[in-house]
This record gives structure tokens, sequence and C-alpha cells, in this order.
């Protein structure tokens, strides 16, 4: 899914080439010629967001404090 754009049309949609990404775990780019052959794709790079490093957050996970 798209999450920023400067065309506010395409937030929200989906973008199949995030699953490569988010599959691989790198960043993908696309020529201007690539995304022309590809729905909902523009030209640059696609890359995956990381939260704390792919690290599952603990935050809500506490843990007994010992004395």
């Amino acid at each position: 899914m798209i999450i920023g754009c400067d065309r506010k049309e395409r937030v929200g949609t989906l973008h199949r080439v995030s699953i490569q990404v988010i599959k691989e775990g790198r960043e993908v780019a696309f020529t201007k010629e690539e995304a022309a052959e590809l729905e909902n794709v523009l030209p640059g790079v696609a890359v995956p967001i990381r939260f704390q490093s792919g690290h599952r957050s603990t935050r809500n996970h506490r843990r007994p404090v010992r004395s």
C-alpha cells in the first residue's frame, strides 16, 4: 500500500511491487520504461520501511521486575 506520495490520489492504493520489496527486504528501482509496463508504479525507488531494525517491539510485553 502506498503510504506517502506527492500525488494524494495514490495514497492508500495498492502498490503490488511493494510485495517484492517486502519479501526481498531491499529497495527496488524502476526506470521510466519499467514503470510504464506496471500498474500504479512511477519511476523511482521503492524501499522497505523497517521498524526497530526488524525486531518485534517489546514495549507492550512487560517483564516482571526482579528485586
